[in-house]
């Protein structure tokens, strides 16, 4: 009588002990919308950055000028990102301006607060090409003769 022989468990008790049941979606760590939105935010900014890896130190020059030109969608913030960018694509990349692209990172960081129509200004001055500087420079003597003749 010591010895017992194994008895096999019911058919619903062996298809329970190879596949258990799954929790339902929403149980334990229900997540609501702002959590959703999160989690995108973190998505689309994690696809964003891994786009970045393919650029180049031109591409991310055309990208942040075409950014300062388009008046309705632009963002300091996505304009900072940018211009972090450029400074870590042009220091893997030893590109011949890769400190001045670091000081211009660490310039615009600075410059956060300005308004936006100041901090694009700055954005064309410093990484903009030598004929949209020139462009700016006379536009600004312009501007400062109508302020004198005005006072």
């Amino acid at each position: 009588m010591g010895d017992q022989v194994p008895v096999a468990p019911a058919d619903g008790q062996l298809q329970a002990a190879i596949n258990p049941p799954q929790p339902p979606e929403n149980a334990g760590g229900a997540q609501g919308p702002a959590e959703d939105n999160h989690l995108q935010g973190i998505q689309q900014r994690i696809a964003s950055l891994e786009a970045l890896q393919n650029d180049s130190v031109e591409g991310v020059l055309k990208k942040i000028i075409r950014d300062v030109n388009s008046h309705e969608t632009f963002s300091k913030d996505v304009a900072l990102d940018h211009v972090l960018n450029l400074k870590v694509i042009a220091k893997e990349a030893n590109h011949e301006r890769a400190s001045y692209y670091a000081a211009v990172f660490q310039a615009m960081k600075g410059k956060m607060e300005a308004p936006v129509d100041q901090f694009k200004r700055y954005l064309l001055v410093l990484v903009g090409d030598k004929d949209q500087e020139k462009v700016y420079e006379k536009m600004s003597k312009v501007d400062k003769s109508f302020d004198r003749n005005k006072a």
